[in-house]
């Protein structure tokens, strides 16, 4: 058997069919692929990102870093808080869902320049599942 050389800088050369692997689709595909997945580990979309639910809490997704209902933004500073739309017209409320009861906060990440909420387990409550 013998090697035959072949100029891959011409990519309508009729003899790039005989070279193993030199137009395989399925290994451009596999590479994209696997760019792809290292591309997603390295580097995550800032919305997948961001926070996760605040569930039983509502209005924004969960702080960064809560410490109970305190929050630290990206930068290591405390968050700013305030009256940021709740129904009782304050920065905290409380809410129990499935006989647990939780303190829901508001919080501003001025560093990460979006609105988050802490929360905290307070212990149990009358509501049902």
């Amino acid at each position: 058997m013998s090697m035959q050389l072949v100029d891959i800088g011409d990519p309508t050369d009729p003899a790039l069919e005989r070279v193993r692997f030199g137009r395989s689709r399925a290994l451009a595909l596999l590479g994209g692929l696997l760019f792809s997945a290292a591309l997603r580990v390295t580097a995550p979309d800032l919305a997948s990102a961001n926070h996760v639910s605040s569930y039983p809490c509502f209005g924004y997704k969960l702080c960064h870093n809560c410490s109970g209902t305190q929050c630290i933004d990206t930068c290591g500073t405390p968050c700013t808080d305030g009256y940021l739309g709740c129904p009782n017209g304050t920065q905290c409320w409380y809410t129990c869902y499935c006989r647990a009861e939780y303190l829901c906060c508001d919080w501003v990440d001025n560093c990460a320049g979006y609105t988050c909420i802490c929360r905290a387990y307070i212990g149990p409550c009358g509501g049902s599942c």
